[in-house]
């Protein structure tokens, strides 16, 4: 091996060849590893074997024209520098489309538009549209904090829903009115009968304490009674409101009478029908109704109990 060896490198001398100055593309090594030899193979060869992991760096190697044996590390030739790419001239830089903004692209939602309509349109006709209003602006502010910015009109949606509330509210509170005042007249008109009640039995007390002091005969009128101070207040005057709102007074029907009239005489009548159809009666025993017009006046014809 050694002459072989020798005679190669006189060889090499000879010619004037230098193994690193050899071509990679048609050089050839021995490779030693582990006692066994390789080759001759081709530099790519070798060189995949190494990223393979067949071959190590500090594997010998030897080819013609090498004086002794030497590490691959050192043996191969370095590896050919890459062509140079010539740029015929700059790539223009590329331009991105701009991400389009979620203002510009949000649309605007419908329910909201719908229910800002509704709650308009109620405040002319509240109820349904008003309802309309409010569940539309709910759907369409959920829907629009949902969206991400996709759909716009929240502030329409909460102008709907607000107009709508004060027109639901404008609308139970025109009912409640109309339930609750028709039942508060109820009760004023029979506060005031209650009342003109006891005011007739008083003016009726009245007029006897009067006739026990003369002889038994009832007053002239009733203003007697207050100026000979058998009465004081003169609020007992006071009776029904009349159908006009007016304070009507007491029709006297005792002048020419006395005690020793039959107690089912009418003695006191109000001066007109109230608001709900009836006058407050007083006879001679002290007794006191509320009566319909049509039941009083019978009554007055027969000039008997009620």
């Amino acid at each position: 091996m050694a002459a072989s060896s020798t005679g190669r490198l006189d060889k090499a001398e000879g010619s004037g060849l230098n193994p690193a100055e050899s071509s990679p593309a048609i050089m050839h090594f021995h490779i030693t590893k582990d006692g066994q030899q390789f080759g001759p193979l081709p530099v790519d060869e070798i060189r995949q074997r190494i990223a393979a992991g067949y071959f190590s760096e500090d594997d010998l190697a030897w080819t013609e024209g090498m004086a002794d044996w030497r590490p691959l590390r050192e043996a191969l030739p370095a590896p050919l520098a890459p062509p140079p790419i010539y740029q015929t001239g700059a790539k223009p830089a590329q331009i991105l489309p701009s991400k389009p903004s979620a203002t510009a692209a949000a649309r605007t939602s419908g329910l909201a538009v719908a229910s800002l309509v509704c709650g308009l349109i109620g405040i002319v006709i509240p109820l349904v549209p008003a309802l309309l209003a409010v569940i539309f602006g709910h759907i369409a502010r959920s829907s629009i904090k949902r969206s991400a910015g996709a759909l716009s009109g929240a502030g329409m949606a909460l102008a709907g829903v607000i107009i709508g509330y004060l027109m639901l509210f404008v609308v139970v509170l025109a009912i409640a009115a109309s339930l609750l005042v028709p039942a508060f007249s109820v009760m004023t008109e029979k506060a005031v009968q209650i009342k003109s009640t006891n005011n007739a039995r008083q003016l009726v007390l009245g007029m006897k304490l009067f006739a026990a002091d003369n002889n038994g005969a009832y007053p002239p009128d009733l203003e007697t009674l207050f100026k000979e101070g058998y009465l004081e207040d003169r609020r007992l005057l006071e009776c029904i409101v009349d159908r006009n709102g007016n304070q009507v007074g007491w029709d006297y029907r005792g002048a020419g009478l006395s005690d020793t009239t039959a107690g089912n005489t009418l003695v006191l009548v109000s001066g007109g029908e109230s608001r709900a159809g009836v006058m407050i009666a007083a006879f001679a025993d002290s007794s006191a109704q509320v009566l319909k017009a049509e039941k009083l006046r019978l009554i007055e014809e027969q000039r008997g109990p009620p």
